[in-house]
């Protein structure tokens, strides 16, 4: 029988800049969304109201997610270690990650046979906005980024 719900806690969120080499698995992340758009529109010819075709144009792959602050600084830490020795100076907030990250996205569906993941890579990544979260008596503090992405592919693959 295949899986029809996917639990948050079987996602999986991976971040690999270019500048480290290393991927980061997402331990504290507190929301994820993906969102692909695109231009789309009819193509008109004389001589008829409908549309004699479509052109769907190209896709833009926007990624957005949020996770703990501490997290988020151990990664940014990372960055700027790893380019310290850059003309333009060190790493300090993901606009500077110009189609220099891969962002991956996992979701495990345990309870099927054979068990498998999907698996969502979005590449070329550029970061396009950073966010901080903290409310007066709040329990935890969230850094959100935001991502653009050149492409996505995916696959499923046994767990």
């Amino acid at each position: 029988m295949n899986q029809k719900v996917i639990a948050a806690r079987d996602f999986d969120l991976y971040l690999n800049f270019d500048a480290l080499g290393v991927a980061f698995k997402v331990e504290t992340g507190a929301n994820f969304s993906a969102n692909i758009t695109g231009d789309t529109e009819d193509i008109g010819a004389f001589s008829t109201d409908e549309p004699i075709g479509t052109d769907n144009g190209g896709n833009t792959y926007d990624i957005n997610f949020s996770l703990q602050q501490a997290e988020a600084q151990v990664i940014l830490d990372a960055l700027a270690a790893a380019t310290q020795a850059n003309a333009d100076g060190p790493v300090t907030h993901i606009r500077q990650i110009v189609d220099a990250a891969t962002i991956t996205a996992v979701w495990h569906r345990r309870r099927d046979i054979p068990a498998v993941s999907s698996v969502e890579t979005y590449t070329g990544c550029t970061g396009v906005e950073e966010g901080d979260s903290v409310e007066r008596r709040g329990t935890e503090t969230l850094k959100s980024w935001r991502f653009r992405a050149k492409g996505k592919t995916r696959k499923t693959v046994p767990l």
